[in-house]
């Protein structure tokens, strides 16, 4: 009788694990290049922009630049991101031209194998999420 109830209460919560992890890989797939909702938190996204020695960058957007551009706006539109981290920079990386060409084809290669193989990237997704 007890095993019984402890095999029940096991199958149940291996039941409710498998089904969000369903639930998450199928709200990453249908988020994947879509607009968020999210609310954006400036002081936080900022920060490692701020912290961070951007002086080996080619141009660095000014804030006076950024506000005549409408920058957050722009960036509330252009981010796709899943964390907070990556929220962070993401934010660096538009607000700082970088002249490295090696850099920018080996992202590119790592965007487009993104774009075509939606399990690998998921499972980065899923990864970063933690």
């Amino acid at each position: 009788m007890v095993k019984d109830i402890l095999f029940q209460i096991k199958y149940t919560f291996s039941q409710i694990k498998f089904n969000r992890k369903k639930e998450l890989n199928q709200r990453l797939k249908e988020s994947f290049g879509k607009l968020k909702d999210d609310s954006f938190d400036f002081d936080n996204i900022e920060k490692y922009f701020r912290k961070r020695n951007n002086s080996k960058a080619y141009q660095v957007l000014s804030d006076k630049t950024c506000n005549d551009l409408d920058f957050d706006d722009l960036f509330m539109f252009l981010d796709r991101t899943n964390s907070k981290v990556g929220q962070q920079y993401f934010y660096n990386n538009l607000r700082t031209i970088k002249v490295n060409e090696k850099q920018t084809k080996l992202n590119e290669e790592i965007i487009t194998e993104l774009s075509k193989n939606p399990e690998l990237r998921i499972s980065i997704q899923k990864n970063l999420k933690n």
